[in-house]
């Protein structure tokens, strides 16, 4: 018996030592985009109406954008816009949690006829002085973030942007009932801060929320739209607003 359950013990031990070692960063949604995953990313995607939706959007947005304007694209994933930066001549930097994505990224944006600048980086945390950037372009990302995550990423993309900013986000519309316990409410309490914004925030709640952390509005591009929970897809055109008011 007393055998036995040293051995428990001894195997137990090991299965948390086995836990602990990660070969990529502890983050949920960086486990998803790696190896096989990030190979097949566009080939899945491609021909779905939500990421055509989405293509349309963002090219038609950065026809707002002046010719030679230097871009942030975070995270740059496969260089999904690389076409339209190069239509524009922009100076393009990419930044990606997912290295395998951004070694795709790069043939993708050198086949479009750019070379852009592509560094590892966290969201959260980015690398790049403030207003270093005429323009950021945000997409798929914020869906996938909590609370408490949404804020310091849009905190970052307000310091390293001098201007513009082109925020894609799923969103409920405001006349749907949403199933969920814990909706979002701007300026709710600290029980929503762990929780993904993408499954409980309603559009105008969102807006609030983006104007709320150093931003103006300018425009709504409808992407696409999902029946099967209601939620609508928006590329949202923002502007730099100063100054920052407090944090929800």
């Amino acid at each position: 018996m007393l055998k036995e359950k040293i051995g428990r013990l001894i195997n137990a031990a090991k299965r948390r030592g086995k836990a602990m070692i990660r070969t990529q960063p502890k983050n949920a949604n960086a486990d998803k985009y790696y190896g096989e995953i990030a190979r097949g990313y566009d080939q899945k995607r491609k021909q779905q109406p939500g990421y055509l939706g989405e293509q349309r959007a963002f090219q038609d947005a950065l026809k707002s954008i002046p010719s030679g304007a230097k871009v942030l694209d975070v995270p740059f994933g496969t260089g999904r816009f690389a076409d339209f930066y190069c239509e524009k001549n922009m100076t393009v930097v990419g930044a990606d949690i997912s290295a395998d994505m951004l070694t795709i990224g790069k043939r993708t944006a050198q086949d479009a006829g750019i070379d852009p600048t592509l560094l590892l980086a966290d969201a959260k945390q980015l690398p790049f002085l403030d207003d270093a950037f005429d323009l950021v372009v945000c997409c798929r990302l914020f869906h996938h973030l909590t609370a408490g995550e949404a804020t310091k990423v849009l905190l970052e993309l307000q310091r390293v942007t001098r201007g513009n900013l082109l925020l894609h986000m799923r969103v409920f519309r405001e006349d749907v009932e949403m199933n969920t316990k814990t909706p979002y409410v701007l300026g709710s309490a600290s029980k929503t801060q762990n929780k993904k914004i993408g499954k409980r925030i309603k559009d105008n709640d969102f807006v609030k929320w983006v104007t709320q952390h150093g931003f103006t509005l300018v425009q709504r591009h409808h992407c696409h739209y999902e029946t099967r929970d209601e939620r609508v897809f928006y590329l949202f055109t923002a502007i730099k607003a100063q100054p920052i008011l407090q944090e929800f």
